[in-house]
């Protein structure tokens, strides 16, 4: 028996676990958490995934992760001792950058969990103890998150490919990577059988339409004209979306300072060690190239010293320090004025955290001298989703929003499905998976389009239809 079954994600966006089997063989792509404040609302809670796919002893040979975002890996620490879990290179130093803060705060500390990640490599099959009747090759797709994979696997004769969170509209979409891999008989030969596909943006497309760009290029010029009309920018942005970031870092006027503070700083640079090779946009600062500028770093005491940056990094970066007290007229950031890459409070309970305090310094000033851009999903700003860290961070003060979606628009989704010809199309991480069928820029593929709910259908892939009237007996 060879099967496919979403455990959780076929009908929601984030929270996302997937399971393939092949006779004894069973491996789960993804154990995602649900998203900040949609717990509650999920018809599957965090507590009861954990249940579902660990309990009456259910045994995998190893968990797939396909990106380091929360709603990807963030059940990880649940996950029994044993069971192999990979990742990719860079997602997995990352990730240990980002658990090193969180495991600040949490009682169960994840760090060792991810220090144990496997890796696995672009375009090689992956070698899972134990696994050899399924295939599984990783491939780099572009993403908000650096070093995402898609999974071109084979197991009962067929062919799946499954997308994971993918795009084409970053810096490696841009370059149409993911277009030339697939015209490419080397990772993937022929038309595929089962295409899983992400669906994120089937139900954000008037989100869209009410942007200017669509690229992060088109962002990151679109942020240069707003940084020269305003003189303090702070920029709410994810930590991790790499993309953007750099965007907004080669788009800093020149004669404006780029700040964050260590943390951002350590990503940034272990994005631009492990990547510099992909893009010029990754590339490492140095003292000599004039057109590459410093990373200004917002120091306060307990951060570590820059030298202890570089030696971490073995970068060659110029950083800067930008102590509070520069943000003082007596210094000359106030008079050149900055880009500063923020984050929202988490834990108010325990006062104020430096971004803050760094805004504090310039309350009262009109729009014309602060200015705050918002760069993540509107869908945080207010409904029942709305994330109070970020809206009481923003507050009173003059905001604009310019952000470019991490997820595939749908004319990609067609473009990837013209391109592979898949037999069948399972759409998953969308709130609008029994709509796509209905949809007129899919009419072509309406009758190849199979849906699935969590949990309940099982696809039998050697069948290449859902199960009927049958139950699955795990091991």
């Amino acid at each position: 028996m060879a099967y496919f079954k979403i455990h959780r994600g076929a009908n929601q966006i984030g929270g996302s676990c997937s399971e393939f089997c092949c006779g004894d063989e069973r491996i789960l792509i993804d154990f995602g958490a649900n998203l900040p404040g949609s717990d509650e609302e999920s018809p599957i809670t965090d507590e009861m995934l954990k249940s579902i796919v660990f309990g009456n002893n259910s045994r995998y040979n190893a968990v797939l992760f396909t990106h380091y975002h929360g709603d990807h890996y963030g059940l990880y620490k649940d996950i029994p001792e044993g069971i192999p879990m990979y990742i990719g290179k860079t997602a997995k130093e990352i990730l240990k950058i980002v658990t090193e803060y969180i495991d600040i705060n949490a009682e169960i500390k994840g760090l060792p969990r991810v220090e144990a990640m496997n890796t696995y490599h672009p375009g090689r099959v992956l070698r899972i103890p134990n696994v050899s009747s399924i295939k599984v090759m990783p491939l780099v797709v572009d993403h908000s998150a650096l070093d995402a994979y898609m999974f071109y696997i084979e197991m009962a004769g067929k062919k799946i490919l499954y997308t994971g969170d993918f795009r084409d509209h970053g810096i490696d979409g841009e370059q149409d990577r993911l277009w030339h891999l697939l015209e490419s008989d080397k990772y993937i030969p022929g038309d595929i059988d089962i295409l899983i596909t992400e669906g994120t943006m089937l139900s954000r497309q008037d989100e869209v339409k009410e942007d200017d760009f669509r690229t992060e290029t088109e962002l990151g010029i679109e942020a240069g004209k707003r940084f020269l009309e305003h003189k303090y920018n702070f920029v709410l942005v994810s930590s991790t979306n790499l993309d953007s970031i750099v965007e907004i870092y080669h788009n800093t006027p020149d004669d404006m300072a780029f700040v964050c503070d260590f943390y951002q700083a350590r990503v940034i640079s272990k994005a631009m060690q492990d990547y510099h090779d992909r893009s010029d946009f990754y590339k490492p600062k140095n003292k000599k190239d004039e057109k590459n500028k410093p990373l200004h770093l917002l120091l306060e005491r307990g951060n570590k010293s820059i030298k202890d940056l570089r030696d971490e990094n073995k970068s060659k970066g110029l950083y800067l320090p930008f102590r509070s007290a520069e943000m003082t007229k007596e210094y000359g950031a106030i008079k050149d004025g900055f880009v500063m890459l923020v984050r929202p409070n988490r834990y108010p309970e325990k006062g104020k955290n430096r971004f803050e305090n760094a805004l504090v310094h310039f309350s009262g000033l009109n729009e014309k001298e602060v200015s705050i851009m918002y760069s993540m999903w509107k869908g945080y700003l207010s409904g029942a989703k709305e994330d109070k860290s970020i809206t009481r961070f923003i507050g009173d003060h003059y905001w604009h929003r310019l952000h470019v979606s991490g997820h595939a628009y749908p004319e990609t989704i067609l473009k990837l499905i013209e391109k592979t010809n898949p037999k069948v199309i399972i759409p998953m991480h969308t709130e609008m998976a029994d709509e796509m069928s209905s949809m007129p820029l899919f009419e072509k593929y309406t009758n190849r389009i199979v849906t699935l709910n969590d949990n309940k259908d099982v696809f039998d892939i050697e069948k290449m239809a859902p199960m009927k009237n049958r139950r699955v007996k795990f091991l």
